[in-house]
């Protein structure tokens, strides 16, 4: 693919893939110079299990941390039940873990980190339907008669 933002900058990205359809590899270079190689493993059932990323743009995990790694583990059920997030300031790296329903063996139910500087646990609750009531951030959700979200309170 190749891209020329407004700033006419040329920016290429190549891509890898295996015969099964998985992507192995992701380069994106401006103007000839690499901005970011990514390369992806995964496991014997087609699970991704690593992502590493080299360059001089590297980008940010969900709570604003520039990493380099991230290394997946999976239940039997494929739920990831561990992350485990290499920062690029080599700094300790933070595992997330991923607690499920032991009644309902797919819904996910905590979501705990290693590191201080991430966010509290987090407990999630369901309704009698299923229906997450509140997300990761503790904003209510609404659905409607046929379980669809219709609707997040921000606050």
């Amino acid at each position: 693919a190749t891209r020329t933002p407004t700033r006419q900058s040329l920016e290429i990205q190549t891509q890898q893939w295996r015969k099964d359809g998985k992507l192995t590899q992701r380069e994106l270079s401006r103007d000839g110079v690499l901005v970011r190689r990514e390369t992806f493993d995964y496991d014997i059932r087609g699970r991704m299990i690593s992502h590493r990323l080299t360059g001089p743009s590297l980008p940010e995990d969900a709570h604003g941390k520039t990493y380099r790694e991230q290394h997946f583990e999976y239940d039997a059920l494929d739920n990831v039940r561990r992350l485990e997030t290499v920062l690029a300031d080599g700094s300790a790296n933070n595992v997330a873990t991923f607690t499920y329903n032991p009644s309902d063996l797919t819904q996910l139910i905590n979501i705990s980190h290693s590191r201080s500087d991430y966010p509290a646990p987090v407990t999630l609750e369901y309704d009698a339907l299923g229906n997450l009531k509140r997300d990761e951030k503790g904003s209510p959700l609404h659905y409607d008669a046929l379980g669809r979200l219709i609707g997040v309170t921000l606050p």
